[in-house]
C-alpha cells in the first residue's frame, strides 16, 4: 500500500510547488510534536494495564506492542514529509497545520492523563 503511495507521489513531483524555508519549520514542528507523540505511545504499550491507545487504536490497536508503535510511527512521520513535500502550496500549509494542530492535541492530551515520554 505505502509504495503505490509513494509511487503516485513520485509521479506528481512535476507538480509540486518549491519548498520554502516556511514549510521547513512547519515540518519540523510536526516532526518534533510526533516523536513526542511517539514516545507517548511507547510509554501506552509498555503500561497496558493502565492506558490504552485511543487516536490511532483504528490503525495500531488499542494494546500495540512497542514494535508495532516503532513501525507505525516512522511510516507516519516519511510519510507526512512525502505527502507534505509532493503537495501544492495551496494545500500543503493547511495540511501541516491541521496535522499540526492534530498532534498538538493528542500530545496534550496524553499529558493531561498522566502519559510520559519513553523510549
Amino acid at each position: 500500500m505505502y509504495k503505490f503511495i509513494f509511487l503516485a507521489f513520485l509521479s506528481t513531483s512535476a507538480f509540486a510547488d518549491n519548498w520554502t524555508t516556511a514549510d521547513t519549520y512547519r515540518e519540523a514542528a510536526f516532526q518534533t510534536l510526533n516523536v513526542i507523540d511517539w514516545g507517548q505511545t511507547r510509554y501506552i504499550a509498555q503500561n497496558p494495564e493502565t492506558f490504552h491507545e485511543q487516536e490511532s487504536a483504528f490503525l495500531i490497536g488499542k494494546h500495540p506492542d512497542e514494535k508495532r508503535v516503532d513501525i507505525y510511527m516512522a511510516e507516519s512521520a516519511v510519510l507526512h514529509f512525502i505527502v507534505a513535500y509532493y503537495l501544492p502550496e495551496s494545500w500543503r500549509t493547511p495540511f501541516q497545520y491541521l496535522t499540526i494542530g492534530g498532534k498538538l492535541n493528542a500530545t496534550i492530551g496524553n499529558a493531561s492523563i498522566g502519559i510520559k515520554v519513553l523510549f
